[in-house]
């Protein structure tokens, strides 16, 4: 098992594994601390195609502009955010 990703929003974590169920790819999510779902990948021959695709969905999330900065859009840490694990 590889972990993934982490959400906030675990109906975009549910979105993003039935999609990849969809490619015949499994990957399951488990609570964390804080609040965050972990994904985690089932076998890690497909970890590029995952991280592929987990790149691809994060760029279709919804993105808000900051108080500061309300011209430039950013994603920000509210329930639609996202960590990914480095590898």
């Amino acid at each position: 098992m590889y972990r993934l990703a982490g959400f906030y929003n675990p109906r975009q974590a549910q979105a993003f594994i039935d999609y990849m169920a969809y490619r015949g790819i499994e990957i399951s999510m488990a609570p964390e601390p804080e609040g965050k779902f972990a994904l985690w990948l089932a076998d890690e021959q497909y970890l590029v195609e995952a991280e592929a695709e987990l790149n691809a969905f994060c760029k279709i999330l919804p993105i808000k502009s900051t108080k500061q900065h309300p011209g430039r859009l950013r994603k920000v840490a509210q329930p639609n955010s996202i960590t990914i694990t480095p590898v």
